[in-house]
């Protein structure tokens, strides 16, 4: 009866982690091209609990819809939305970024990693700037 107490919490981990993620799967032979109008935003200089948005636009430069799978921010403090929808050949799309700089200060550098069915795969895009600590 033990080792069922010890292993069914164990067992529940794996299942709440095994295919949880919402990544599509893209067969090879569909995969297309992206391009985007920038990889890079700088925010400049902000004061401490500030939000910055900002929207990088790209366009799906092969023959084939363009699918998102997945956006990783490499940070809490940095959220995104973006175009679910497939994006038809030649047209485009947007991936929307915002930064939080509550609790942050100095200069940031942030990463963006997006999933789609390219070749690469994996495309990186960037907010930066500096964050300013309130003045009293």
């Amino acid at each position: 009866m033990k080792r069922i107490l010890y292993i069914l919490p164990i067992l529940l981990i794996f299942a709440c982690n095994s295919n949880s993620s919402s990544k599509l799967e893209v067969n090879p032979t569909d995969s297309t091209t992206v391009e985007f109008s920038s990889t890079e935003f700088d925010f400049g200089t902000i004061d401490q609990g500030e939000q910055v948005t900002y929207t990088f636009k790209f366009k799906n430069t092969g023959n084939k819809p363009l699918l998102i799978s997945e956006v990783h921010t490499s940070c809490g403090c940095t959220a995104s939305t973006y175009t679910k929808e497939p994006v038809a050949p030649q047209s485009e799309g947007f991936i929307k970024v915002t930064f939080n700089s509550a609790g942050k200060r100095g200069n940031q550098y942030k990463i963006v990693t997006v999933m789609c069915n390219t070749n690469p795969e994996a495309h990186e895009l960037v907010v930066k700037g500096n964050v300013n600590l309130p003045t009293e």
